[in-house]
């Protein structure tokens, strides 16, 4: 594991901001303070508050993920890892795999196997600030600007060099995600958190409206034209429903 996660310091922290493996770190770090492994820790913290059953590092040793995991679909001829193929180009199934589930490394920073349904159950959990995961004010830092404007540049560079993201004027990083930090109507709790994952699945909180939602694909490459167009139609929709309550 360590020599997996082992990379170059690229600039003083602060300073800007690169995808990297510091939260792979925290979780290392997480395992040697508890003495236990990172999927006995999150069963213990997380999935069993939660009541989640189909979430784990290891589908090998859990059958019942194993037999609902989806194969991968692919847009273009390009490998998986490519840029995103043009929107006219057909999807096919994809034979590259990303993960098989049976190695003995567990990541703090990804590498879990799990159904829609229950990752849900954290979003959930983290917009109603139920306080079966976090307490308050470790949601209220969650969902606080944490870089300064060096860091901020390169954060939004970054992120709209692939396209992904809508970017207002009021990004930022927060501990988890994307903060759209000044949206209207954020009523001072902090804005919308959101991220994305490579196969075009997308995860937003918006704390300020009680509104949780994650649009789950299969398809890559990363960044498809069309599955961000279905995420805004998917999100639009929701938010039509609550502003109807």
């Amino acid at each position: 594991m360590l020599v997996s996660i082992s990379c170059p310091l690229l600039f003083e922290p602060s300073t800007s901001w690169m995808y990297g493996n510091s939260l792979d770190w925290a979780g290392l770090l997480v395992m040697r303070l508890n003495s236990m492994s990172l999927e006995a820790y999150m069963q213990k913290y997380l999935w069993g508050p939660l009541s989640i059953q189909d979430i784990t590092f290891h589908n090998n040793v859990k059958p019942d993920v194993r037999k609902k995991l989806v194969h991968m679909t692919k847009r273009g001829n390009g490998s998986v890892y490519d840029a995103p193929a043009p929107s006219d180009e057909k999807v096919n199934w994809a034979d590259e795999s990303y993960h098989d589930g049976e190695d003995a490394d567990e990541f703090g920073g990804g590498g879990a196997f799990g159904s829609a349904v229950e990752y849900m159950k954290i979003l959930h959990s983290i917009c109603s600030d139920d306080g079966k995961l976090l307490k308050s004010e470790t949601i209220d830092e969650m969902f606080s600007p944490q870089l300064n404007s060096d860091a901020q540049n390169a954060f939004r560079k970054i992120l709209s060099g692939n396209g992904n993201m809508e970017l207002g004027a009021q990004v930022n990083y927060g501990l988890g995600g994307l903060l759209i930090s000044k949206d209207e109507g954020t009523n001072g709790k902090g804005g919308i958190l959101r991220w994305s994952g490579r196969p075009n699945l997308y995860w937003m909180i918006d704390r300020a409206r009680g509104l949780s939602t994650f649009y789950a694909s299969n398809i890559v490459p990363f960044g498809d034209a069309q599955s961000l167009k279905m995420r805004q139609l998917f999100e639009k929709e929701m938010y039509a429903r609550i502003s109807n309550m």
